[in-house]
């Protein structure tokens, strides 16, 4: 029975190390067809370069930028 306390212990001390901060990777293509979520991804992106620069969804909003900026459908956010 301890054993068992033991282990269902370390499995809950255990269970909050692991972190994920994005649950969903949107596509390029879903950035450039919506605007303010592209924007505000942008947003999170420049103010915590260091974490989430080369995460999927900063990657993916900032290619939808560069690509609507060079077909001239938007300015930079």
């Amino acid at each position: 029975m301890f054993r068992l306390g033991c282990v269902f212990f370390c499995f809950i001390a255990l269970s909050g190390c692991f972190e994920t901060t994005e649950t969903k990777t949107n596509s390029v293509s879903w950035y450039k067809e919506n605007d303010s979520e592209r924007k505000q991804k942008l947003i999170e992106c420049n103010d915590n370069p260091g974490e989430l620069e080369n995460t999927p969804n900063c990657i993916n909003a900032k290619q939808a930028e560069l690509q609507l900026i060079s077909k001239g459908k938007t300015t930079r956010f």
